[in-house]
Order: structure tokens, then sequence, then C-alpha cells
């Protein structure tokens, strides 16, 4: 839910036009990273075990700015290009929502195998 909650809210962000729609979006927005952190390393944990957990997260994390980088950049050159950055805030909340459906899509009853790899990693 959290990353459809920053999908959406990444929607809403080309329409702002004042300071005060600004500075309610950077709250929401940035709650809602905070929010995100805990249960990811949470459901790694439980998917993986606890002592693959901070080698997956930092895999994870660096995934995570290798896709930043990639759209800082497309926002630079959409930005050039089309004269806003409407589009790349559209495609940063598509890939939202996208994510959100994906992690609703995780089953919630591990299997026998993943119990057995968390036991051993406790």
């Amino acid at each position: 839910m959290y990353y459809g909650f920053r999908g959406l809210s990444l929607v809403a962000l080309p329409f702002v036009v004042e300071m005060r729609g600004l500075l309610i979006f950077a709250v929401i927005y940035g709650l809602d990273w905070v929010a995100s952190v805990p249960p990811t390393i949470n459901l790694t944990a439980q998917r993986f075990g606890r002592k693959s957990v901070s080698t997956l997260y930092g895999w994870i994390f660096c995934s995570h700015m290798i896709g930043a980088g990639v759209a800082a950049q497309a926002g630079g050159f959409f930005s050039d290009w089309l004269g806003d950055y409407h589009l790349i805030f559209l495609s940063a909340a598509l890939m939202g929502i996208l994510a959100s459906w994906l992690s609703l899509r995780i089953s919630r009853q591990p299997t026998a195998a993943e119990l057995r790899a968390a036991a051993a990693g406790a």
C-alpha cells in the first residue's frame, strides 16, 4: 500500500501550482518513504532469512539508487525535450502503482523451504 500511495502522490505533483501544495506533497511523500523502508526490510528477512537480509537489502538499495539515477537522467532529458517534468512524474507514479500491485501478489504464507531457511538464519 505504501508504494501505491507514493505513486498516487506523484500523480498529483504535476498539478501542484502553489507552495502550500508543494509542502503538503513533501510531507506526504517524505512520510511515505520513512514508512516503506522497515516493511521492505522485514519482508526481505521473512522471505530469505535474517542471515541474508543485510546483503539482500544492500542489493535492493543498490538497485533503487541505480533506478533513481536513471530516473533523474530521464527527468532532465524529457524536461529538455518536452519543456516540463509531467511525463517523468507520471511515469514514476505508474511505477509506484505497479510496485504496489506486485507487492500485493507476494503470498503471506511462507513455504516449507522458506521456513527452514529462516530458521537456519535465526
